[in-house]
This record gives C-alpha cells, sequence and structure tokens, in this order.
C-alpha cells in the first residue's frame, strides 16, 4: 500500500512539474507572439479592399459580440466570433487615414456586447463618417450594440429577415428591503 502511494504521488509531483512549465512555456509564446505582428491591421484578414478602376473600397466584416478585448486562446486569431474594440479601432483609423480609400462598407452581424467597446466603436465609425461615406450591410442579427455601432453609419442596409433593433441596456436592481426586515435589518 505504501509503494503505490509513493508511486502515485511521484507521478502526481512529474505530472504538475510538466503541466506547471508548459504553462510558463505558453505564457512566454503568447506575450512574444501577441507583442509581435498583432498590432499590424493591414494583416487584418477580414478587412479587404475593393479596387476599380481609381477608386477603392474598404470591407470590413465585423461578426459576434462585441468586447474590448478579444478574449480567444490565440492572441493573432481576428475570427474568432468577437468584434474586438482594441483591434476594430486601429483598422478603422487606418481605412481612415488611407487616402486611396474612398468608402467603406462595414458588414455588422452581432447581438450587441459591452456597452464601453460599442461605444468607442461607434464614436469611431462617426469620425469615419466625417471623412468619407460608410455604409453598413446587416447580415444576420444587428441588435443592441451591434445596431448602436451601425447608427453612426451614413446609410444602412438590411435583408427583410434580419433582426434588427433593441438598443437599450438591461439592468437589475434586487431590492431585499422586506427581506431584509423579516430579519431584523
Amino acid at each position: 500500500m505504501k509503494t503505490a502511494l509513493k508511486f502515485i504521488a511521484k507521478i502526481w509531483i512529474t505530472i504538475t512539474s510538466v503541466l506547471g512549465s508548459l504553462f510558463v512555456l505558453g505564457l512566454i509564446a503568447l506575450i512574444v507572439i501577441g507583442t509581435s505582428s498583432a498590432s499590424d491591421v493591414t494583416k487584418y484578414p477580414t478587412h479587404t479592399v475593393k479596387e476599380g478602376d481609381k477608386e477603392k473600397i474598404a470591407v470590413i466584416s465585423l461578426s459576434g459580440e462585441i468586447l474590448a478585448e478579444d478574449i480567444s486562446s490565440d492572441p493573432l486569431s481576428f475570427s474568432s466570433g468577437v468584434i474586438s474594440a482594441k483591434k476594430v479601432i486601429p483598422l478603422l483609423d487606418h481605412v481612415m487615414n488611407d487616402d486611396e480609400i474612398k468608402a467603406v462598407v462595414l458588414r455588422v452581424n452581432s447581438p450587441g456586447g459591452g456597452v464601453v467597446a460599442s461605444d468607442e466603436i461607434y464614436q469611431k465609425v462617426k469620425e469615419l463618417k466625417a471623412k468619407k461615406p460608410v455604409v453598413v450591410s446587416f447580415g444576420d442579427l444587428a441588435a443592441s450594440g451591434g445596431y448602436y455601432i451601425s447608427s453612426a453609419a451614413t446609410e444602412i442596409i438590411a435583408n427583410p429577415a434580419t433582426i434588427t433593433g433593441s438598443i437599450g441596456v438591461i439592468a437589475q436592481f434586487p431590492q431585499y428591503d422586506e427581506l431584509l426586515s423579516k430579519v431584523g435589518v
């Protein structure tokens, strides 16, 4: 019995040591990869430029929940189902300052998300609209923050089947006064 316990303890120590080492190596890799070329907005795969005879139009797909940062496990992932304000705002700045791009199409497919992140993107779309036309094309869903960021555009185009609307905030305010009065508080 004692030998079996010692054997199990050795295995456990080995496993936890290996996992700890892998965790540390993983963190180092994330830091190195995350600081390399993640900020290069020209590599954003959902950002394409359609070239005409003399003009370019940027097409940017914004699909997923709106958050301040992309919380996916891959720091370079742009297709994790998250609209990351941290990634979208520099991209919109890049498009806004590129004089060859004459207009922008935002393809929005989002149920909404964070209030602050939605407002930051809304403000950037509003700023972009002051410099060049911004047309939003709704996908299956453009609700809450997805609808809000779109409302800053020059024009919105939606399919009749698109679920659209609902700019708002749901806040719960539990009332414990009756419960607390029963216990004398």
